[in-house]
């Protein structure tokens, strides 16, 4: 009886051992996969970060693009408000010199016609 007793307790700690070994056989597979997808995770974010690297370098001159842009946008708006205060002020006052009975007055219109144009041309140049 205690021998039978002894080989059924044998019989369970070799199925015990059996199934420690099957366990620790299926956790060292799963631990293979997981570092396996780690390894192509890392692969991919370094991918992702070199193609974000390009990204950035464009990015980075599109925005200095922007700024040089945005500068001579101020810098034109502020050209055309002198232009346009220098015809608005010499034809009115070449109108006005004009509607006076002076003659004079068609010089300053033709005046303010010459410096609108040099600002133009000086614009474009620009």
């Amino acid at each position: 009886m205690i021998r039978s007793a002894l080989t059924k307790l044998q019989k369970e700690a070799v199925k015990s051992v059996d199934a420690a070994t099957a366990l620790v056989a299926s956790l060292n597979k799963e631990i293979s996969q997981k570092e396996q997808e780690i390894s192509a995770q890392k692969i991919t974010i370094q991918t992702t970060q070199d193609e974000l690297e390009v990204w950035r370098e464009k990015y980075h001159a599109a925005d200095k693009q922007n700024g040089i842009l945005d500068s001579k946008i101020s810098f034109v708006t502020g050209v055309e408000v002198i232009k346009f205060i220098v015809s608005a002020v010499g034809t009115g006052y070449g109108v006005n010199v004009l509607s006076s009975g002076n003659g004079n007055g068609t010089y300053f219109i033709i005046g303010s016609i010459v410096v609108y144009l040099l600002i133009t041309v000086w614009e474009r140049r620009s």
